[in-house]
């Protein structure tokens, strides 16, 4: 039996067609019936067989018989595969595994990788099983494989392979410069025994990169500080070529956010990103790491740290004690606190420029500047306190660390003054006596700073009178910093003498006063004693009415010694002489020389001597001058009588009554109350009415009305003389109750009110009566 081996016979080209074959029993074996032959001669001849099956997988088996019965061996031929393209197809199968990548792009279906990929390929053939394989990765560079090549499998007994793995190592070294551009190929090719052959490219190729990215970041501004007053730019380049912008993790620093990070673009195979910092912040810097697709990981970490400060420094300037700067020049009395803020993130206090500039008269003066500051937040404050007298100008210029100069902050001019002004007095002395000399004062204001206004400079008589410009003549002159008035001499007139005081009150603009109650006094005694009260007294005596005896004590003041009696006449009547021997004296005299003393007695009075009630006149003589005082002592109340009013009740519409006030000097006034008793809601009725002297007849009497009331009313005063005495009708039981009504019915209710009273009783319990015989009605 020849040509038939264990190969792929094409159905085909099959050149006698056997079709008439009978199933041997239980077998799966196929028995020619008919016999088709060519016959050559009687010795051999030859037949070709082929399956009636498209696809076959089998033997065949021959022997042969004469015409005389005898019957050969069964010769058995080699295994013989038909095998149809559908039948492969339907048979044969190649699958790959690969492990899972770092990164998948699925758009190129490229897995990328960073060490060996090993790549394992499961061939199988189960009907004309595995002749041969190959599994094997390629680029366009370069080939690597590994290859199994099959055998040729006689069917002699079950050797045929069905199934197959096979697995290949692609190291990173050797395909280290794969990369998108250039990937690996996976392939996988069999071979089957009926001589089919099969592939399989993995759909996903494959980058294998060991290699980690290069990164460098450089900025387009520098200088030898970390603070900048400009934007900077930083340009970050990558050297990657499996370089994916989504694997970038940035960590940039700073305390402002808000920078902005442009696109990647690639440059010959380089990346490169630029990063730009318009707005000011603190402590920027750029840090970021680079994972390539193949899982490739490197970083960078900036540790020049830097700061963009575009706004130049704030300063204010406060002077305590003012506000708001005024137009005008401030004026102060007593030291200043100047305080200094510079609002600044990136403050250098040694790049701070002070300009203090203090004059004093034509002198300049030097001034310690600040060097100490205060933190909070971002504010910075100095301290200078200025002590000196001087007129004052402050500049203050800051430069920052990045370079950014402010705006110079300045003060207006103002003044430290501590000195009050000046007062210089001429032609009189403190406690100056003068008699029949020229007296013509004289007083000077000065200060460098005088306030020309305030200055107020008086003369006055020791009772506080100020002295007319007619009584004695002035002039008042002012220059910029002086005011001086001058009194001509004075005019010797009745009432020139007296103890008089020159007053000088003012102050500079600074508010220096010039010392409380400033006074000069300084006597004129032309024409005799002075006589001199307290004030208190005083005011006391000009009351004229007095309650109470007054002790009175009076001083007398003379340039001399003079003969002084006092006298006291009461009612024009009686009269009392008090002496000298009643009198007590003293002499004050000037240090310097006794021309200038004056002597000084003074009357004293014990209220006994003014006991009784009376009309006083006290005169007081020293030599040719005299003083009088006049008061009255009055301790009796006034005397009130209502006339018209002495019944309980007055049957009238009206009803006229009479008040008559008599005092034994000076009646003052009469509060008049006409009250009605409370209703039956509680409510009460006060009228009230003055009577004053004037509203009283010529036999001191006012007339008044009551007016019908279902009510009764009371009738009271309160009567005050000149001199404070009080009477109080409710106090000596003057006060008057009555009814006034022209209601018979209201007259005999109030006269049997004690009776109605019951029935009020029995009403609030519930009972409702009706008393018929008077005639009266009551519901409550």
């Amino acid at each position: 039996i020849e040509r038939i081996n264990y190969a792929f016979i094409p159905y085909e080209e099959q050149p006698i067609d056997i079709n008439k074959f009978s199933q041997v029993e239980r077998t799966g074996a196929e028995k020619i019936n008919d016999e088709y032959f060519e016959k050559k001669d009687l010795s051999e001849f030859s037949i070709t067989v082929s399956p009636e099956k498209e696809n076959f997988k089998g033997y065949l088996k021959v022997y042969g018989q004469d015409y005389s019965g005898n019957v050969s061996e069964m010769v058995k031929s080699k295994g013989a595969i038909s095998e149809s393209l559908q039948l492969h197809k339907e048979t044969s199968n190649i699958t790959m595994k690969m492990p899972r990548a770092f990164f998948t792009d699925k758009e190129k279906n490229i897995r990328y990788y960073n060490s060996t990929v090993p790549v394992q390929a499961i061939f199988e053939d189960t009907y004309a099983g595995i002749y041969k394989t190959q599994l094997y990765a390629k680029t366009t560079k370069k080939k690597d494989s590994s290859i199994k090549t099959g055998k040729t499998i006689m069917w002699d007994g079950d050797n045929l392979i069905y199934r197959k793995r096979q697995q290949i190592e692609l190291e990173a070294d050797k395909f280290s410069q794969s990369d998108a551009d250039n990937p690996l190929t996976i392939q996988a090719d069999l071979e089957d025994n009926a001589g089919h052959t099969e592939k399989n490219i993995l759909n996903e190729k494959v980058v294998i990169d060991n290699t980690k990215p290069e990164i460098e970041v450089v900025y387009n501004q520098n200088n030898q500080t970390q603070y900048y007053n400009f934007s900077r730019k930083a340009t970050v380049t990558v050297k990657e070529k499996n370089f994916s912008p989504d694997l970038v993790v940035w960590n940039i620093q700073g305390s402002n956010q808000k920078y902005q990070i442009g696109e990647w673009k690639n440059v010959q195979g380089t990346y490169v990103c630029e990063i730009s910092f318009e707005e000011d912040g603190r402590d920027y810097s750029v840090g970021l790491s680079v994972t390539d697709k193949a899982g490739n990981k490197s970083e960078w970490k900036d540790r020049n740290y830097f700061t963009i400060d575009k706004t130049v420094p704030q300063i204010s300037i406060q002077i305590n004690g003012i506000g708001k700067q005024a137009d005008q020049v401030p004026y102060f009395n007593t030291e200043r606190i100047i305080t200094f803020c510079i609002q600044e993130q990136n403050f250098d206090k040694d790049k701070v420029e002070y300009n203090i500039d203090a004059i004093h008269g034509k002198s300049r003066i030097t001034i310690k500047k600040p060097v100490k500051y205060q933190e909070d937040g971002d504010k910075y404050y100095s301290r200078l306190v200025l002590k000196k007298e001087a007129k004052y100008h402050i500049q203050v210029k800051c430069t920052d660390k990045a370079g950014n100069v402010s705006e110079t902050a300045e003060t207006k001019e103002f003044i430290i003054d501590t000195t009050t002004p000046a007062v210089h007095i001429a032609g009189v002395k403190q406690n100056g006596i003068y008699q029949g000399k020229k007296i013509m004062p004289q007083v000077i204001c000065k200060d460098q700073y005088l306030d020309r206004e305030s200055v107020e400079i008086s003369l006055k008589k020791i009772d506080d009178r100020n002295v007319l410009k007619k009584e004695w003549s002035y002039e008042r002159a002012e220059s910029e910093n002086t005011v001086q008035v001058q009194w001509d001499n004075i005019k010797k007139t009745e009432n020139s003498d007296g103890i008089y005081y020159l007053q000088i009150k003012g102050q500079d603009k600074a508010g220096n006063k010039i010392k409380d109650d400033f006074k000069v006094v300084f006597r004129v005694n032309q024409r005799g004693a002075d006589f001199i009260l307290s004030h208190a007294l005083k005011k006391k005596i000009n009351k004229y009415y007095l309650k109470e005896a007054p002790k009175i004590k009076l001083r007398e003041q003379c340039v001399k010694q003079t003969k002084s009696r006092a006298v006291i006449l009461k009612d024009n009547e009686e009269r009392k002489v008090i002496g000298e021997s009643n009198i007590t004296s003293s002499v004050i005299a000037d240090k310097k020389s006794e021309r200038y003393g004056w002597y000084e007695k003074y009357y004293n009075f014990a209220k006994k001597d003014f006991e009784r009630e009376g009309d006083y006149r006290v005169t007081f003589q020293a030599d040719t001058k005299e003083k009088e005082l006049r008061f009255v002592v009055d301790k009796t109340p006034p005397v009130v009588h209502i006339g018209n009013l002495d019944k309980q009740i007055y049957e009238e519409k009206e009803h006229e009554f009479t008040i008559r006030v008599m005092d034994n000097y000076a009646f003052k006034e009469l509060e008049l109350y006409m009250e009605t008793d409370r209703d039956i809601l509680g409510q009460k009725g006060t009228k009230k009415i003055i009577i004053k002297p004037k509203d009283l007849d010529e036999n001191y009497m006012v007339r008044k009305t009551l007016t019908a009331d279902k009510r009764y009313q009371t009738v009271r005063y309160i009567a005050r003389d000149k001199a404070g005495n009080v009477i109080d009708s409710n106090d000596n039981g003057d006060t008057k109750v009555c009814l006034v009504t022209d209601s018979k019915t209201v007259k005999e209710y109030q006269e049997h009110k004690k009776e109605y009273m019951l029935i009020g009783i029995i009403s609030t319990l519930g009972i409702f009566i009706v008393i018929s015989g008077s005639g009266l009605f009551y519901f409550y």
